[in-house]
């Protein structure tokens, strides 16, 4: 679903010749081995819980060989509108196995109400406000937004090495504003134009040049794209525009780099916290910055373009 998503949204042919290749095949091959695995551990009363666009058809081939089980899937990325997903020439695959749950869930309001109405039209199903009509049965359709875990995260803000790498921070950018980020290097968590936005804001405000930095933390991604090397390509344009002796714009960091102490006091001492997804299940890392900012008089902004 994920890469599904992405090569829809940019490049419709590129993503039929994708899925009528043996790519697809491939997907299918794990597909089975997950729902064999399943089937061979099932015990009755058993509540299959299936996860994320990796395994979208895994629902409906438990249920071909446990037509009684209860079976439920999550899909933790955005679902596209009708428009988009019927560009995908498996679309009817896809959608008939994640069918095969008893109660499918999303982040969103509008990431279930995509779906009921892509099932609509491409399927030709009735879709209710609560879910889908099979004729047999009912597949719901739910909202599932998930969170942080507050309290744990409190208490891991007042551990000792998190105050220390505060005032490290703090001393080290004094005087300059810091805008923090955390994204995977993929395209769809557009890092690509959060760069080109800060370098943008840097060629027009001229003033703010030396004065503010942005410290960019980056997930790594097992997904093969050309978006890692573009990024690069930009924070290396951008300091080598804007650096002098004493400052550099772009401090840009992998998560093997710091550990979470550091994480969650770039968190606390941040001016603002930047992210310009393009598509987002459930941006995680904006709880956590809020929750960083518990506690001060004026808490920082987040700036949130999706």
């Amino acid at each position: 679903m994920y890469f599904a998503i992405r090569s829809c949204g940019q490049d419709a042919p590129k993503t039929k010749a994708f899925y009528e290749s043996t790519s697809f095949e491939q997907y299918k091959a794990v597909n089975e081995k997950f729902a064999d695995a399943i089937v061979k551990e099932y015990k009755k009363g058993d509540v299959v819980w299936v996860n994320d666009y990796h395994l979208l058809l895994v629902p409906q081939m438990v249920r071909a060989k446990l037509p009684d089980a209860t079976i439920g899937f999550f899909l933790h990325v955005a679902f596209p509108s009708s428009e988009i997903f019927r560009c995908l020439a498996v679309r009817e695959s896809l959608l008939r196995g994640m069918l095969g749950a008893d109660v499918v869930g999303f982040q969103t309001h509008s990431y279930a109400r995509h779906f009921r109405q892509t099932v609509s039209r491409i399927l030709t199903l009735e879709a209710l406000p609560g879910g889908i009509d099979l004729g047999s049965s009912l597949c719901e359709v739910a909202i599932f937004p998930i969170g942080i875990d507050v309290r744990a995260l409190s208490e891991k803000r007042r551990d000792p090495m998190v105050k220390e790498w505060v005032d490290v921070l703090k001393e080290r950018y004094a005087g300059m504003k810091m805008i923090v980020g955390r994204d995977k290097l993929d395209e769809v968590q557009g890092v690509r134009q959060k760069l080109l936005a800060f370098e943008a804001f840097l060629e027009k405000y001229t003033e703010f040049q030396g004065k503010v930095v942005l410290i960019q933390v980056a997930l790594s991604t097992t997904e093969e794209n050309e978006s890692q090397v573009a990024v690069f390509d930009v924070v290396s344009r951008i300091n080598s525009r804007f650096s002098t002796l004493t400052y550099q714009p772009i401090v840009f960091l992998h998560t093997q780099d710091l550990t979470f102490s550091q994480y969650l006091a770039l968190l606390t001492v941040a001016d603002a916290f930047f992210v310009a997804s393009l598509r987002e299940g459930m941006a995680l890392r904006t709880h956590e910055f809020v929750e960083c900012q518990e506690g001060k008089k004026r808490p920082s902004p987040l700036i949130l373009i999706v």
